[in-house]
């Protein structure tokens, strides 16, 4: 069976500020639970962000060591604000590209957390 690819969105409109005080949460339509996998593990080959305004630190964490090999802290990007041109931009930044990949398995559920 070919491999199928899986594009889901999640979002905060205004961030509170602080560390790791806010979570994204899936737009609507979307999930951010991995869906049942016929062989229970899947990949994130890809993953892209933007803030608009600031510089954002991103924690992916899920509670699988599996997954993100450290459940507390998880998997960190930094996205600046003025690269390429200043703040108030609108478009992503490569977080996870190949041939770099992030495991997860049928029934996680990822965590975004914002700073």
């Amino acid at each position: 069976m070919p491999r199928a690819v899986v594009l889901n969105s999640a979002s905060k409109a205004s961030t509170t500020g602080g560390t790791f005080a806010d979570t994204l949460t899936a737009n609507s339509g979307d999930t951010l639970t991995i869906p049942n996998l016929q062989s229970g593990q899947g990949k994130i080959v890809s993953m892209w962000g933007i803030d608009s305004a600031s510089v954002a630190e991103i924690a992916l964490t899920d509670g699988r060591v599996e997954s993100v090999h450290d459940p507390q802290y998880g998997v960190r990007f930094n996205l600046p604000a003025t690269a390429g041109g200043g703040a108030g931009k609108n478009y992503a930044l490569p977080m996870v590209t190949p041939p770099n990949e992030i495991d997860v398995f049928t029934g996680d559920t990822l965590a975004f957390t914002v700073t």
